[in-house]
């Protein structure tokens, strides 16, 4: 006697969704993947597909952004059971660092899928909410709880986070125009120490300097001096620079 398939969970379902269409978007693109593609992959029906998400589209973002809400959820928790400043901010900084470099790594292909899309195929792209807005938000509360309470500024954080992700972006899905002229490639290791390095005495070594405002009128800082901070560097930069 041959039963029927069990019923498969909602939360079952729109996982396998998600995974399905990350994996087709990456290796077809955008527009090279149907929802038919993705309802046959993950096994149910098309129509399900706009029951979760609405549209092909949303379904694209969502799977998109979900590895890097996923990273910022444990992030911020980490960062959470742990009082203010009770870790060194290097340390803090080289966690993030590293773990945004081996997102962007790993996910490479449906990022870069998402940079054609966004240029070529998605309808109003220019008028959509960025997938990441929400997360780069959750990021910028926990930069700027340790910056304040190490008292560093004056610092624009919404401009210099995204900055400081638009190098990690660049670093892991443009790595071949980035470093084309250097055989080999840096390292993972180096990489991240570098960028780990710009961002701690980016932000805790600047001077006393104007900012800019939304206005684009430059903000004058308070006249609290602000005085240079020393952090230790790591013992594997103390011992010297790596080679590759």
């Amino acid at each position: 006697m041959s039963g029927r398939p069990a019923r498969r969970s909602t939360e079952d379902v729109r996982a396998s969704l998600m995974t399905t269409a990350a994996e087709l978007f990456a290796a077809r693109g955008y527009a090279g993947t149907t929802t038919r593609d993705i309802a046959v992959a993950s096994g149910v029906h098309e129509s399900l597909i706009f029951r979760h998400f609405g549209s092909k589209q949303d379904l694209f973002m969502q799977a998109v952004a979900e590895p890097f809400a996923d990273f910022v959820t444990e992030y911020v928790r980490g960062w959470e059971a742990a009082p203010v400043m009770a870790r060194s901010f290097e340390s803090l900084c080289s966690e993030f660092v590293a773990g945004v470099f081996d997102l962007f790594a790993e996910h490479r292909q449906v990022a870069m899928a998402l940079v054609s899309a966004r240029a070529y195929e998605l309808d109003d792209a220019e008028d959509a909410l960025s997938p990441f807005a929400p997360l780069i938000a959750q990021i910028e509360s926990v930069a700027d709880a340790e910056v304040s309470a190490r008292n560093f500024g004056p610092i624009d954080l919404p401009v210099v986070i995204r900055l400081i992700i638009g190098a990690l972006m660049s670093a892991t899905m443009f790595e071949d125009w980035m470093f084309g002229d250097q055989r080999p490639h840096p390292s993972r290791q180096r990489l991240i120490s570098e960028l780990t390095m710009l961002m701690v005495h980016g932000l805790a070594h600047r001077p006393e300097q104007l900012v800019h405002v939304d206005s684009g009128r430059p903000a004058i800082p308070s006249a609290k001096r602000v005085t240079g901070r020393h952090l230790p560097l790591p013992p594997s930069r103390n011992a010297g620079r790596p080679t590759a």
